[in-house]
């Protein structure tokens, strides 16, 4: 019976090959093994006699897509036909989800048929299962040879159920897709209708959609060359560096009968250097069935099923290695990105992070996913985005009306929802469309602080992820989060030199000002004795008393900055609006220009004042245009930023506006590199607004919106 979980999702079932001796099924299963991609193909195994004629049988591990989200592993069997082996076939009917019923078309061989036949349901039913219930499609195959009976004939003769049939000739390849993609369809039917599978998805795919999407996913289309079908069912070449650089097409077990056979099992003894006895000498004895009949069958049926069960143990093993093997290649895939982000020019860092997204989501059989980092101005911008015209990250709103992907960023943990379950990403979910079954996000989280968010949208074909495999993929998440802290150092290297040479710069400044505040206090007291001087004339008297007045103001510009480093704030004065907006204009429209952004200055505050220190207020509204100018970093065009002036009752607002949302698509695609240090650099600014603000009495306030822009404002007390 089929092996099904509904908790993890996953479903292994047994499709089995059943028909006369030399009827062409272990030639099927070789082309079926041959035709899977690589993804799905697995290793063919073959217990066979030396004259390549199978005793036991032919297992065939294959993966397919999975069925609305639950993962699919099939073991595809091939049965001995040879009437030794009588024991074996029955055993392995046992928990068969599906039969294919291969039959002989050579009119010779009519009989046969008709007797595989009638003895494959006599051992079904000695299983206590159903023939008429289970599902079967018939592959009439050698339909090459001089003498066949008709199709009508052997449909007639075998098919009472009218199950669906195909001719085949397997050597060539031919039919024996046709044949498994009708067993494949008719046992996801099925399974489907009795285990209630994909009930939770809505709108599922029909198992026969699903079977020409999975056929198509799993075989390649174009068949094998003449040449190459004859030497795969051909027996595999010597050892050696020939043999080595081209691999078998199947693990093939080979096993020859004993010289001296067991008297007791009825073999007859082969003298010395006599031949391999032939398969029709093998067969017990009547004396030996006589003697103890019970226990021979018993004893055959027990060594059959010991076989199967070790060889159903080996392929788990080797599906257990390869899905090792997988993981740890998807590990590398994420490291050698970082290395080559670290060794490489910027301008490759799109193509490098498309590459590792793809890999990651190969994992998932989806074509829609995305990355999404988080700028300067702590909103997150996708920078790579497979399959999708919007990423539903940035569009989805929370309960709290936020972006949906900043506050998932914020939860910091992996989370994987379905489609139709409580929780806050059925949005997202139904804004990817109806072919998106579930929503996995993964953030990017460094113990420090988040980076960004990835998000994969999984289609019903899609298995989806177990316990363990989250964990591989929280691994992975921190691989790349950790490659995206490493590179995003290496590019910040000639931003760090500089703003540690300003900040050199601004201690060396504070230092001055202390150092002169002297001499300059020695300086204001001549002027003054110079000005008060009898019979001083009134030109002199005048100008002196302008020269006091700037080094007066430029004490107390000194006064307030080294104040400030010491996080002492001086006490405030009343400014106009005019004043500070013509300031900044002067101190920002030049660079800006150079960086491509054009500065749009707006007063609908004339005649408005403000109280505030001076140096620091335009330090305060220059802090937020630098941000803007973070924010707008890297793209080539169109950016703008806005400072906008107007008057409340008892405020006045100075609102910093960019459309960085708005050009995320002109953005350089080296800069989201940066984007981790400008953001730290930013968070560093912000504090120093922030601090500024409270002492002013003041509030700031942020809102993004999408596609438009930022606006940030920030509420003064008027004066």
């Amino acid at each position: 019976m089929v092996e099904l979980n509904h908790g993890d999702r996953y479903v292994r079932a047994k499709i089995i090959y059943y028909g006369p001796a030399a009827g062409g099924k272990t030639t099927s299963l070789q082309v079926l093994h041959r035709r899977a991609r690589g993804a799905q193909k697995m290793e063919l195994i073959s217990v066979n006699t030396a004259q390549d004629r199978t005793i036991l049988f032919d297992l065939l591990p294959l993966r397919t897509l999975a069925f609305r989200s639950y993962e699919l592993r099939f073991q595809i069997v091939a049965v001995p036909g040879q009437r030794l082996y009588a024991a074996t076939r029955k055993m392995l009917l046992k928990g068969a989800d599906t039969i294919v019923f291969v039959a002989n078309s050579a009119a010779d061989r009519f009989q046969e048929n008709l007797q595989s036949l009638k003895e494959m349901t006599e051992n079904l039913l000695s299983h206590g299962i159903d023939p008429s219930a289970l599902p079967i499609v018939f592959q009439f195959n050698k339909r090459d040879l001089p003498n066949i009976t008709e199709l009508k004939v052997m449909d007639r003769a075998l098919n009472a159920r009218a199950a669906e049939s195909f001719p085949s000739i397997a050597i060539r390849e031919e039919g024996v897709l046709e044949t498994f993609a009708s067993a494949l369809r008719v046992t996801m039917t099925e399974l489907s209708t009795r285990y209630k599978i994909g009930e939770d998805v809505r709108g599922p795919r029909a198992a026969r959609e699903w079977t020409e999407r999975a056929m198509r996913e799993t075989f390649e289309t174009a068949k094998a060359a003449p040449s190459e079908v004859a030497e795969a069912a051909s027996p595999p070449p010597p050892p050696g560096p020939a043999a080595a650089a081209k691999l078998a097409p199947a693990t093939v077990l080979r096993v020859r009968a004993p010289s001296m056979p067991r008297t007791t099992m009825g073999f007859k003894p082969s003298p010395p250097g006599a031949p391999l006895p032939s398969e029709k000498e093998w067969t017990p004895s009547a004396a030996a069935e006589a003697q103890d009949p019970k226990g021979a069958q018993a004893l055959v049926e027990s060594y059959a099923e010991a076989a199967a069960g070790l060889t159903d143990h080996l392929s788990r093993v080797r599906e257990e290695r390869d899905e090792a093997n997988r993981r740890l290649e998807e590990l590398y895939a994420v490291a050698d990105v970082g290395r080559s982000l670290l060794h490489s020019s910027g301008d490759r860092a799109k193509i490098l992070l498309e590459g590792v997204v793809k890999k990651m989501s190969s994992i998932f059989r989806t074509s829609q996913c995305s990355l999404s980092l988080l700028r300067p101005d702590g909103e997150l911008e996708v920078v790579v985005q497979l399959g999708l015209e919007n990423d539903p990250m940035t569009v989805a709103t929370s309960s709290q009306g936020r972006p949906l992907g900043s506050s998932l960023l914020e939860t910091g943990r992996l989370r994987l929802e379905l489609r139709g379950a409580p929780g806050p990403l059925g949005e997202a979910i139904e804004r990817a469309g109806p072919g998106c079954v579930a929503v996995l996000v993964l953030p990017l989280q460094t113990p420090a602080r988040p980076l960004g968010l990835l998000t994969f949208y999984l289609p019903e074909e899609a298995s989806l992820p177990t316990e363990f495999e989250m964990e591989h993929l929280e691994r992975m998440a921190l691989g790349l989060t950790l490659t995206l802290e490493a590179a995003s150092d290496a590019v910040s290297t000639e931003r760090l030199e500089t703003i540690t040479t300003a900040a050199l710069a601004g201690q060396l400044a504070q230092r001055v000002f202390r150092s002169a505040e002297s001499p300059i206090d020695q300086i204001v007291s001549s002027l003054y004795r110079l000005r008060s001087r009898a019979g001083a004339p009134p030109w002199l008297t005048e100008g002196l008393a302008e020269i006091e007045d700037t080094l007066f103001q430029l004490q107390k510009l000194g006064r307030a900055v080294a104040a400030f480093g010491e996080e002492e704030i001086p006490p405030a004065e009343r400014i106009a609006v005019e004043d500070l907006l013509a300031d900044v204009e002067k101190d920002f429209r030049v660079p800006l220009a150079e960086a491509g952004i054009s500065l749009q200055i707006e007063n609908k505050a004339s005649g408005c004042f403000v109280r505030a220190e001076p140096v620091l207020l335009r330090a305060l509204v220059a802090g937020l245009i630098e941000n803007a100018r973070w924010c707008l970093d890297g793209i080539t065009s169109g950016g703008v930023v806005r400072l906008i002036a107007s008057a409340a009752e008892k405020n006045v607002q100075l609102a910093v506006f960019h459309n960085a949302a708005a050009l995320a698509s002109r953005r350089a695609p080296a800069q989201a590199l940066a984007w981790p240090f400008d953001r730290r650099v930013a968070d560093v600014n912000l504090r120093l607004v922030e601090t500024l603000v409270s002492h002013f009495q003041g509030e700031l306030k942020k809102e993004t919106r999408d596609r438009i822009g930022t606006m940030t404002t920030l509420f003064l007390p008027s004066d």
